[in-house]
Formats: structure tokens, sequence, C-alpha cells
């Protein structure tokens, strides 16, 4: 039960934010206790099955979803999610948990860069492809789907709307997580002994936070975004101290 409650919580956020919900199940997962392995492949699971529902149920809301630029940070998220997951066969937990605060710290530096500095289009595919291969790179790492760099670079470097841009990374997220866990399994950590506990949560998780993100304005989801990237990187720092 308690595994159910942290994916659908973790999944309600995700879904909410654009992050995806990996950002909050798979630190969660390590501090009660489950192994590095087997809570990234959960992690990843959990936010390819919310964002299917949330990214295909919010298409059929006619939120603006621009594929041109979509399919270079999805190619290049797709590319980084088989190198981060592949990476993860030679770090342990405490070297995965520190590249994981520094991640978001950097985060926490572009996103307050995107707050004062004009949004643009841009039109060359191969920084989306880069842009994208490091956000896939955080999603095979640490199973979070890489929603927080797309987040930023949807906004900062498309000109999106923090709005537009939960969906869009949703979809984004729904491809490199797809493509992390079948690294996973070429791994050997598909472990799938949590799903039958996890998934439902994370279903209802995307449900719940699709209906409430329609319904947020942009402040909000922005403001939201600052204060999941805090709290994990005050919980990854338990972690990493008690380790």
């Amino acid at each position: 039960m308690l595994y159910f409650l942290v994916a659908m919580f973790a999944t309600t956020i995700g879904a909410m934010s654009g992050i995806g919900g990996g950002l909050i199940i798979r630190p969660s997962l390590s501090l009660m206790g489950i192994g590095l392995g087997l809570a990234t492949f959960t992690s990843a699971a959990c936010v390819f099955a919310m964002s299917f529902v949330t990214a295909t149920t919010r298409k059929v809301w006619k939120t603006n979803i621009p594929f041109k630029h979509l399919v270079f940070l999805a190619t290049g998220s797709i590319l980084g999610a088989f190198a981060g997951a592949y990476a993860l066969l030679f770090l342990d937990a405490i070297v995965v948990s520190v590249l994981f605060i520094i991640a978001m710290i950097i985060n926490i530096v572009l996103l307050r860069i995107r707050d004062s500095v004009q949004a643009r289009t841009v039109t060359n595919p191969l920084l989306g492809i880069v842009v994208g291969f490091f956000a896939g790179l955080l999603a095979g790492l640490f199973g979070i789907g890489g929603g927080l760099v797309q987040m930023v670079a949807l906004m900062y470097l498309y000109g999106s709307k923090p709005k537009e841009a939960v969906v869009q990374s949703l979809f984004i997220a729904m491809m490199s997580s797809g493509a992390a866990l079948i690294q996973y399994w070429i791994n050997g950590f598909a472990d799938t002994s949590l799903l039958p506990y996890v998934i439902p949560g994370a279903i209802l998780g995307g449900l719940i936070g699709g209906l409430i993100a329609k319904r947020m304005k942009d402040t909000q989801i922005t403001a939201l975004l600052y204060l999941l990237m805090v709290t994990v990187i005050v919980s990854q720092l338990v972690f990493v101290a008690t380790y």
C-alpha cells in the first residue's frame, strides 16, 4: 500500500509539473531501503505509465504539441537514456545520489536564467538533440524521465509557456523512460516485483495530476518546479549523509 501511495503522489506531482514523477519516486524508494537497480527500474516504469496516460489525455484536450521541435529532443533523449542506463552498471548508489544533487543544482540555475532572459525559438536540430541527450542521460541514470531538463529547455530554448511545456515534456519523458526500460532489461535490472503495487498508483496519479495541471497558472508551475528541486536535493543529502 505504501508503494502505491508513493507512486500516486509522485506521479500526481509529476503530471502537474511535467517532471514525470521519477524525481520523487527514485529517491523515495532509495530512502525506503530499496536497492539502486530495483528503485531505478521501478521509477522508470512509473514515469512511462504516467506520462503515457497524461500525454495522450492532454493531447485529446488539444494541447499544443510542436512535433517539429520535439522530434529532435526526443531523439537525443532516447539516445541519452540508453547511455545513462548502461552507465548505471558501473556506478554505486552514493555516486548516483551525488550526481543527482549536482544535476538539480544546475537545473535551479538554468531555471533562474530562464526567468531573467528572453525566451527564443531554436531552429538548430543538433542543439535539440544535445539537450535531449542530456535529459535522457538523467532519465537513464536516475529513472526520472529527464523532465526537469526538458521543462527548462522547452521554456527557454523553444519559448513554450510552462503549461505547454508540461505536456511537451511528458511526451518526451514517455519515450526516454521507455528506452531506459529496454536498457535496464538488457542490463538485468528488470525486477518487476514492485510493479503490481506502483503502476496502478502511477496511472491514477497521471490522471489526477493532468486534471489539476489544466487549471494551474504558469507561475504556479514554475514555483512548483523550484520547490521540487530543493526538496529532492535535501532528501538526497540526507541519503548521502546516512549511507
